[in-house]
């Protein structure tokens, strides 16, 4: 018995609660325009007013708004006094039915814990603006004004912009992550084919000299350009002298010295074996520099 009395209290105060909430809100619906046109945004206003105490809320963009579809919806923040609370939104709605007068009522929902109780508004209607007044069944082939033209007439190529804009962005993306990923090993590559290039233009040339030419300036010159370029030392404005204080250089000294004495003491030619000492070495110091440039 004393559980029965306890239950029916409970019962009877939610009874009051819902009912004087129910009693205490009110809520408004209503078109903004007398017409709506098929496929084009009507905007219908939702109003509230209720108490404080009470978590109402209006239907959002994943509700259900048949049989009309929602467009878009503007929200306005709600401002509360000391006893209510209000809230207004606009939400634009389209309609592809055909019928001449439409009506429509919006629901709020009042949150009670995990579940929800439904205030609906007032029903509105909304007559519907037809743009096609007479619209006939069918209409006969022969009375229809078409004139019979076959002449070919050429049409300007429409160009896809926005096709190019993405397909831009996507290249841009991969070269962008290829850079990122592979950017050091390609480097390397090129590196390495710029250098063997180069070395094998100069091993030609130096042949050439070595074997049918007695111009020693020319090849010390020729010698001299390349190590600069392989070696990034100045091999260009150095002296015999500063040279052979390079520690790869100390191995070639004597064909060095020999080299400056036949060209400002006009000394007879030097041995072919002997001038090959700066080939010998310049493709050991070419093979270092390879082997640099791989595993930097």
């Amino acid at each position: 018995m004393f559980r029965k009395i306890i239950f029916g209290s409970l019962l009877l105060l939610f009874t009051y609660n819902y009912t004087y909430s129910q009693e205490n809100i009110t809520l408004r619906g209503y078109f903004l325009e007398d017409s709506i046109k098929i496929g084009i945004g009507s905007p219908y206003v939702l109003t509230a007013k209720y108490p404080i105490a009470v978590d109402l809320i209006f239907p959002d963009s994943l509700y259900d708004f048949s049989p009309y579809e929602l467009d878009e919806k503007l929200y306005y923040p709600t401002k509360s006094d000391a006893t209510f609370s209000y809230d207004s939104a606009v939400y634009y709605l389209t309609s592809f039915e055909i019928d001449s007068i439409q009506y429509y009522q919006m629901p709020s929902f009042i949150l009670k814990g995990k579940d929800s109780i439904v205030v609906t508004a007032q029903r509105d209607s909304i007559f519907l603006k037809q743009l096609v007044t007479d619209i006939p069944d069918s209409v006969a082939v022969e009375a229809m004004p078409l004139i019979e033209n076959t002449t070919y007439k050429k049409v300007d190529f429409a160009f896809n912009y926005p096709y190019l804009i993405i397909g831009l962005v996507i290249l841009f993306i991969i070269l962008a992550v290829t850079f990122v990923f592979f950017g050091k090993p390609i480097r390397k590559w090129f590196a390495l084919r710029k250098m063997n290039k180069a070395h094998g233009v100069y091993l030609d040339e130096l042949e050439k000299i070595i074997t049918s030419d007695n111009n020693y300036e020319h090849l010390i010159t020729l010698w001299r350009n390349y190590h600069a370029q392989l070696e990034g030392e100045p091999y260009t404005s150095y002296t015999t002298k500063e040279l052979l204080k390079l520690a790869p250089v100390k191995s070639i000294e004597t064909v060095l010295r020999n080299i400056d004495k036949a060209i400002y003491g006009k000394a007879t030619t030097l041995p072919i074996s002997e001038l090959y000492q700066l080939k010998n070495f310049s493709q050991e110091r070419f093979e270092e520099k390879i082997k640099e440039v791989q595993n930097g």
